[in-house]
């Protein structure tokens, strides 16, 4: 019964795996549409560019999901996975439910995993946020065309 119950476990693990990929790779690619499209103001490429820079940005974000997911897993195999709960239920009587702790493990003596979390580099940060930088350069030669040829069309007398 207890190998089925694990093989059901992990088929359902996977699957869930599988669905939440697929909803983030959808999720991320709606994300990068939004960012290209608001790009078409200067404030929303300064805002990306400062915010990645401060390490509070999109980028960060995405470097921030591998290391919880890493340290999601590390927790579920140092505690969530030495803890056994059993239940039995009879046909026509009430359940019991057991709880117990695997083989060896005390949860008085576990060490909890520590997060490690590497901020990205200023190098980094302005390696991706090229594009950006770029506009904003293309958006401040613009705008002072603009206002130069307004310039010289405005009489003096």
């Amino acid at each position: 019964r207890e190998q089925l119950r694990q093989s059901y476990a992990r088929r359902i693990a996977e699957e869930t795996d599988k669905i939440e990929r697929e909803f983030m790779g959808r999720h991320a690619a709606q994300a990068r549409f939004a960012m290209n499209l608001s790009r078409l103001s200067p404030v929303s490429s300064y805002t990306y560019l400062v915010t990645d820079i401060c390490a509070t940005g999109v980028q960060e974000g995405e470097n921030l999901e591998p290391t919880a997911r890493r340290f999601q897993t590390e927790v579920m195999q140092n505690f969530y996975d030495k803890f056994i709960v059993r239940s039995y239920a009879p046909p026509n009587g009430p359940s019991m439910i057991m709880h117990g702790y695997a083989e060896g493990f005390d949860p008085q003596k576990a060490d909890a995993p520590e997060l490690r979390y590497q901020y990205s580099s200023l190098s980094e940060v302005l390696g991706n946020s090229w594009i950006d930088i770029v506009l904003l350069v293309l958006f401040t030669g613009a705008f002072l065309v603009v206002a130069w040829a307004a310039f010289q069309r405005y009489d003096v007398r």
